[in-house]
């Protein structure tokens, strides 16, 4: 279904710019999925958001984003988008930042990440001053089957880092986490949940769109 979901899409002529995320599995990332898109549209943003899904997500799973308006991609090399800009999951938008489009075309633009306050963990400030990291969460790119080939290859000749994502997800928030008891990630999960449970965000496809995807 994910790439008849994918033929349908492109077939009433989706722009070459589009935002991306990753899913895998069961489990309950599905609610970052859901969340990214609704906070997407929220900001109204010009263009789709890309689920690359592996085999395992379930069929309710699928069905549920594409119901958000999401194009579902298998996990494969695929250039048919210029330029995409990769969001985690639980990554949330609160202002439009559809002008991350316009950086120059050739390279790839992320966030530095340094966590050189704690030197304590695994000698971090001998990292930090020898090695360029960015934070994966979110970056700029342009889809290449060279590139991917090449990453392939220096990720087998690489040594894994000392860092790995950890903490407590959105959706999965109790205020029991440890040090997750503060008041700005209290407010930061009330706006997450506010923009999830916002109804009126939900998907509405325009009538031109529903026409195609009932042929």
């Amino acid at each position: 279904m994910a790439m008849e979901m994918g033929r349908k899409n492109n077939a009433v002529g989706f722009p070459e710019l589009a935002y991306v995320t990753f899913l895998a599995g069961a489990g309950d990332d599905i609610e970052g999925v859901v969340g990214l898109a609704k906070g997407l549209r929220k900001v109204k943003t010009a263009y789709p958001l890309v689920v690359a899904v592996l085999p395992d997500v379930p069929e309710e799973h699928l069905r549920l984003l594409e119901n958000q308006g999401c194009i579902l991609r298998e996990i494969e090399p695929f250039e048919e988008f210029s330029k995409m800009i990769y969001l985690n999951a639980d990554v949330q938008v609160y202002g439009n930042i559809v002008e991350l489009f316009n950086y120059r075309d050739g390279a790839l633009y992320a966030v530095l990440d340094c966590f050189c306050e704690d030197i304590k963990m695994m000698n971090t400030a001998r990292y930090c001053q020898e090695e360029l990291y960015f934070n994966s969460g979110m970056f700029i790119f342009e889809p290449s089957k060279k590139t991917c080939k090449d990453l392939l290859h220096t990720l087998k000749l690489t040594p894994p880092t000392p860092f790995a994502e950890q903490g407590s997800k959105l959706w999965r928030y109790t205020g029991k986490e440890e040090n997750m008891q503060r008041e700005d990630v209290k407010m930061l999960v009330k706006k997450w949940w506010d923009v999830y449970n916002d109804e009126p965000l939900d998907y509405k496809p325009p009538l031109m769109m529903r026409a195609a995807w009932s042929r």
